[in-house]
């Protein structure tokens, strides 16, 4: 089956997936010292994003259950995290949004990955690192094409 396709193919979905557990392991290691988990941090960089969401749009972007999503949402609010309100359109609808202590965590983790990251890119040459986003940049758009 692997037959069909060229090593260079190969080789960059091996990276991917390299890629993607190493920033997995890095993402938990960033969070781990705030006492948050990795879910818990993606909560919160959408609603940084986002501002206000509710719940419904919560499960769609992180892609877990609602009953999951209430069990991260009630511990970031009791972290001081978050904050639930109704909704003024509608009081069954529930609001989350961010704490002035949900912004300063995601700011200093943020902060703590684009230090990482710098790091990461020291022995790239300034052409390399543009050619690098080049890259990205295209390969984004291929999958969000498709």
């Amino acid at each position: 089956m692997l037959e069909k396709f060229s090593e260079d193919v190969l080789k960059i979905e091996q990276l991917l997936r390299k890629i993607n557990i190493l920033l997995k392991k890095r993402l938990i290691y960033l969070v781990k010292d705030f006492a948050i988990t990795p879910s818990q941090f993606r909560l919160l960089i959408i609603l940084k994003k986002r501002g206000k969401s509710n719940m419904k749009e919560l499960v769609k972007n992180l892609h877990r259950k609602p009953s999951t999503v209430t069990g991260i949402v009630d511990r970031l609010v009791n972290k001081g995290f978050v904050e639930r309100s109704a909704s003024t359109e509608d009081r069954r609808l529930v609001r989350v949004v961010l704490t002035e202590s949900g912004e300063e965590l995601v700011s200093k983790i943020r902060d703590q990955a684009l230090l990482l990251l710098k790091g990461d890119l020291q022995n790239f040459t300034e052409k390399e690192r543009k050619d690098f986003v080049l890259l990205l940049e295209k390969y984004c758009r291929q999958i969000e094409d498709n």
